[in-house]
């Protein structure tokens, strides 16, 4: 048999076994959804004033650092045209 008729054989088995073998991905599928729900169980979620704080702490820190960013480039935008304009 020539290996070009062995390697297609092959190849059409694998496409073959892939499209029909639902069974297993539903079987996964299943043990993923259990296994999460199982997980979620030791899961501790944050307050309501926990994440009232994490996200004020949030918005302050982008703020600072949105303003911090912002001298710096006008910052050094001035000296850049200072240092080409002399």
């Amino acid at each position: 048999m020539p290996w070009g008729v062995f390697f297609r054989i092959r190849v059409e088995f694998y496409v073959f076994y892939k499209i029909f073998s639902t069974h297993n991905k539903t079987m996964n599928l299943l043990k993923y959804l259990k296994e999460t729900k199982a997980e979620l169980k030791d899961v501790t979620f944050p307050s309501t004033s926990q994440t009232v704080i994490y996200t004020v702490m949030v918005i302050t820190i982008s703020v600072a650092v949105a303003l911090m960013l912002s001298g710096m480039d006008l910052g050094l935008r001035e000296a850049l045209s200072r240092l080409l304009n002399r």
